[in-house]
């Protein structure tokens, strides 16, 4: 007489039925919900939306916007990032030809204007006949981070900054990063030439002058200390006090 298999097929049997559900499951998923929105957009559409939201005033933004096209043919898609209050771009369009049902990235830079936030518009679309015909959009918002003002300081001077541009200039312009000779050591033992140089620069070609810097990130406060200090130790400056008092 055989021996009886008391082997107990319960639980494979249990296990196969929910593998072959969850396989089954992922494409009804698939077919009737993945494919529904797919179906469902036409165009060029954002797929990935930017991460950042929040950043410090002034620091640069870089972001991968993705974006699909739903078409059946291709077209030159474009994604472009406006302001909302003034609607202006935060950067140059970006476009390209992008193939029926396939993806393309397009990277974005831009720095977090002095504002405590900020909405955006991100149009995606395409570009027929010359004109743009936006598919998609999403709100981009981002948030300033704390931190600003704040002062930076090397005896004997002080001055405050209202972001990370500025914050980086100013501790350039004192000799704080990188290290150097403090403003006044430096002035004072500068030929004539190094003095132009330093208020002017070399027309920007690998150093735009603390005139020109400061002027550019519009602190007129230290553009008139820029001049107060060309002026102490220019060597111009003092033979034209030595003549007129002759």
């Amino acid at each position: 007489m055989a021996k009886k298999n008391n082997f107990d097929l319960g639980p494979v049997i249990q296990l196969a039925t929910l593998g072959a559900f969850g396989i089954g499951g992922y494409f009804i998923w698939k077919k009737f919900f993945k494919e529904e929105e797919e179906e469902g957009a036409n165009g060029f559409w954002i797929i990935k939306s930017p991460e950042t939201n929040k950043a410090e005033v002034g620091s640069l933004i870089s972001e991968e916007i993705i974006g699909k096209n739903y078409e059946k043919e291709s077209y030159l898609c474009f994604i472009k990032i406006v302001n909302q209050e003034t609607g202006e771009l935060m950067t140059p369009i970006q476009s390209s030809n992008v193939n029926s049902g396939l993806s393309r990235p397009f990277n974005f830079e831009f720095n977090m204007p002095d504002k405590e936030s900020i909405r955006l518009n991100i149009h995606s679309g395409r570009i027929i006949n010359n004109e743009e015909q936006i598919d998609c959009t999403k709100v981009w918002t981002i948030s300033s981070e704390e931190g600003y003002p704040k002062p930076i300081c090397r005896d004997p001077y002080c001055f405050d900054v209202n972001n990370s541009i500025e914050e980086i200039q100013m501790n350039e312009f004192l000799g704080i990063v990188p290290q150097g000779m403090d403003l006044d050591s430096y002035l004072e033992n500068a030929t004539q030439e190094q003095l132009d140089y330093w208020k002017d620069g070399d027309g920007g070609i690998t150093f735009n002058g603390w005139f020109n810097i400061w002027n550019s990130l519009h602190r007129q406060d230290i553009v008139e200390f820029v001049m107060k200090k060309y002026y102490e130790y220019s060597k111009i400056n003092a033979k034209l006090l030595e003549v007129s008092f002759t």
